[in-house]
């Protein structure tokens, strides 16, 4: 028992010594918190985040019966500014298909890149996602600016009014 007390209090020192050195100044790379975006879309077109516009991410799932209204926002997002580049992620690879969510495009959406997410859920773990209807806002430089949860389009428009200011 002491044995095992002693090795769990060294295990626990290790990790606060670990967690310590490793967050740093924050100095460390210019990469650092940047988002990416490396997938093929559900028509096979390979899709990356722009590095000349600012990126609208929107993760649902295309059998989610409230996901609609999100794509339909976005098609009003896509409509006032075209200068913004729109990718919808479905994070439900399990449950959902490439039919199924381009049935859902075609129905609710646009024409921008619908991306049907891998089982390891790359892009969703990548973008730190934890519920259907999450919204994020990338800037050019790769950095999230804005993250709601079914966020209305006004919103969104306040999001970017702070981004798009020359």
């Amino acid at each position: 028992m002491k044995a095992r007390l002693t090795l769990i209090s060294l295990l626990f020192l290790l990790l606060v010594l670990t967690a310590c050195t490793s967050s740093g100044s924050g100095s460390d790379s210019e990469n650092e918190n940047q988002l990416s975006i490396d997938a093929k879309d559900i028509k096979g077109k390979r899709v990356r985040l722009a590095d000349d516009q600012p990126s609208l991410v929107y993760f649902m799932s295309a059998s989610c019966p409230t996901c609609k209204d999100g794509e339909i926002m976005l098609n009003d997002v896509s409509r006032l500014y075209p200068e913004v580049q729109i990718i919808t992620v479905d994070l439900d690879p399990y449950m959902d298909t490439v039919e199924g969510l381009a049935k859902f495009q075609k129905k609710f959406g646009g024409d921008w890149s619908h991306i049907l997410d891998n089982e390891d859920r790359t892009i969703t773990h990548e973008f730190g996602v934890k519920q259907l209807e999450e919204t994020v806002l990338v800037d050019q430089n790769y950095k999230e600016v804005f993250r709601a949860v079914n966020p209305s389009l006004i919103e969104v428009q306040e999001a970017l009014a702070k981004i798009l200011v020359e």
